[in-house]
């Protein structure tokens, strides 16, 4: 088996694994959402606010392993967030093709926006309504989510496939 085969093969079982833990973090809080809405529960909110940054980290940790595998690199600097994001749109010929579509990545910002003020909140108390519309948000780019990474996984098991050939 061959470095190239092996790395191939570990990053579609990386990206199959990450895209289930964020799919089962979506699904618990698709089964909050009228909870979560009512905003009668504080625990449940702060709840909520960390099940959305981890479903977003899940993402963004697939995306990196994307780059690393891929492309060797990471985008660096203030904005490596965003950035990372939008590198996902791109097409790199005769290295892999886009991950998201424009669409996918242009409503997963609301959850990464989200992601960054979690990081940065520690003296605050959760707005229902506000957590109420990311949970929304998740829930409505979701298809999206699965089909352009399924795509995706599409495109290594391609490239695979030529390997083995």
């Amino acid at each position: 088996m061959s470095t190239d085969r092996a790395a191939l093969l570990r990053l579609r079982a990386e990206v199959l694994r990450d895209l289930g833990a964020a799919d089962a973090l979506r699904a618990d809080l698709a089964g909050r959402s009228d909870a979560i809405e009512r905003g009668d529960d504080p625990v449940l909110l702060g709840y909520a606010a960390i099940v959305l940054h981890q479903l977003y980290t899940a993402l963004e940790t697939l995306f990196e392993r994307i780059c690393r595998v891929l492309e060797g690199s990471l985008p660096s600097g203030r904005d490596s967030h965003q950035a990372l994001l939008s590198d996902m749109t791109l097409e790199l010929p005769g290295l892999r093709p886009a991950v998201l579509a424009a669409r996918t990545a242009d409503e997963l910002a609301v959850l990464l926006r989200f992601r960054h003020f979690v990081r940065h909140a520690y003296a605050v108390a959760w707005d229902p309504t506000r957590l109420s519309d990311v949970v929304s948000a998740t829930a409505r780019v979701w298809p999206a989510v699965d089909r352009d990474l399924r795509a995706f996984l599409a495109f290594l098991d391609d490239v695979l496939a030529e390997v083995d050939a």
